[in-house]
């Protein structure tokens, strides 16, 4: 059981913490499948209501370590460390950071969903 949610956790991860506003919000519309009903709807308010800077920015995530906190049979919470480069004003300018984000899962119709992601 904890195998499937830290795969799904890494693959989850890597696309929604990875961004580009030369993408239009790609990253998110690739993971929707991957959320619960709620969090995706929240998702797409979040993008059909944010501007797109103008100037460019980008991140980039690479999972580093998975931590299965809780689970049981219906929901599970994992915190995901994180190195994270960072792009403003062009692709050459980045610094790098070090970040957690902690995602919640439930089971939606017998499948693991996020249900929420928080970068701490």
């Amino acid at each position: 059981m904890s195998a499937d949610v830290v795969s799904l956790s890494k693959s989850f991860v890597t696309r929604y913490g990875s961004y580009s506003n030369e993408a239009h919000f790609a990253n998110l519309l690739d993971v929707l499948p991957l959320m619960s009903a709620d969090f995706a709807q929240k998702t797409m308010e979040f993008i059909e209501t944010t501007e797109i800077p103008e100037t460019y920015y980008g991140i980039n995530t690479s999972v580093i370590t998975v931590k299965v906190d809780v689970q049981d049979e219906v929901s599970s919470q994992v915190t995901i460390t994180t190195q994270r480069e960072e792009s403003e004003g062009s692709p050459q300018n980045t610094r790098v950071s070090f970040q957690d984000i902690i995602l919640t899962f439930v089971k939606e119709d017998g499948a693991w969903k996020v249900d929420s992601a928080i970068w701490q």
